[in-house]
């Protein structure tokens, strides 16, 4: 199997701030559950909105959540607010904290909410921290996973989207035990410690 996440948005960020993962497979973990949305011809599957809140739900003490777009999260702002009354430590990693010339105009913060964003630390990747590709265009980032104290991860091809929640086909691996979760959870706290992401 491939490296467990693979950063394509950049060489600089590939490369520059993280180490390559060391496991090639989920191994010992003790719950692998595949996940989809929306297709009503799967047997079993689990909506990428109660995946996520599985994950927030179970936090104790700390949460890491990355995602791309950020729209309309009512539900899951609840669950992150509720984490942060039990004393849970939330990091929310976004695209950015504005608008990408070219892309939507809505602001990230605005939309994480005003109770989400007072009791969490926001970080986000400075387009000049970037690779810059074909037409002047900045990589992005792709990535939307959510950890949960080192022990929960779920993997989504969902951004942080009514839309994703609730009428999208995504596909995504919730986890449970093994080593996954912290490594991906060193990785990001790696690329704060580098400065590779800035706080809001």
């Amino acid at each position: 199997m491939r490296q467990a996440i693979e950063y394509r948005a950049g060489q600089a960020l590939a490369a520059e701030y993280l180490d390559p993962l060391a496991e090639r497979q989920v191994g010992g973990h003790d719950h692998a559950l595949p996940l989809v949305g929306r297709a009503d011809h799967v047997e079993q599957q689990l909506g990428a909105e109660q995946a996520i809140l599985q994950v927030l739900d179970a936090a104790k003490h700390r949460i890491t959540l990355v995602s791309f777009a950020v729209h309309r999260i009512r539900n899951v702002g609840k669950a992150l607010v509720r984490a942060a009354q039990r004393g849970v430590r939330l990091t929310v990693i976004v695209e950015t904290p504005d608008k990408i010339e070219g892309e939507g105009e809505y602001s990230t913060i605005r939309a994480l909410g005003q109770e989400v964003a007072a009791c969490s630390t926001v970080f986000y990747w400075p387009k000049e921290n970037r690779e810059v590709g074909a037409n002047n265009t900045p990589g992005i980032l792709g990535v939307k996973c959510a950890v949960a104290d080192a022990e929960w991860l779920l993997l989504s091809s969902a951004n942080l989207t009514q839309q994703a929640s609730t009428i999208n086909t995504e596909l995504g691996m919730l986890v449970r035990g093994g080593t996954m979760a912290k490594r991906v959870e060193q990785q990001f706290d790696a690329l704060i410690q580098n400065g590779a992401l800035r706080p809001v």
